[in-house]
């Protein structure tokens, strides 16, 4: 079965033990200088599906390379080895979870992708 990239999120972070999964959520915070800090008030106390709602509410399709940078960070190398092995199907084509994923999703939208973002076509 194909998952879509919030069940892929989850299932690695169901992945982390306790302490692991802390320190996720501290990097998370402002320690990525390329992505947005999610307010500590939003993670403390939080569970994984709320963990991965709120990284998509910030980061969109940024999510999954988020993810994996974190994970490089917290030396769960094995995790970002099956993280980038993981295939799901947004339309029913099967798509390496990738640049052609963020291209896909930013024509979705009528938007341009420009180094590794989406940027609105005016």
């Amino acid at each position: 079965l194909m998952k879509t990239p919030k069940e892929v999120v989850l299932t690695t972070l169901e992945n982390l033990g306790t302490e692991d999964f802390e320190k996720f959520k501290w990097y998370l915070q402002g320690v990525l200088k390329d992505f947005l800090a999610i307010p500590k008030s939003k993670l403390e106390n939080v569970n994984r599906e709320n963990t991965v709602d709120t990284m998509f509410q910030t980061y969109s399709i940024n999510t999954i390379n988020v993810t994996r940078i974190v994970l490089v960070k917290i030396h769960q190398n094995e995790l970002v080895k099956t993280l980038s092995n993981i295939i799901y199907e947004p339309a029913g084509h099967p798509v390496h979870i990738s640049i052609h994923l963020q291209r896909a999703e930013c024509a979705e939208r009528g938007k341009v992708q420009l180094g590794g973002t989406c940027s609105s076509l005016l």
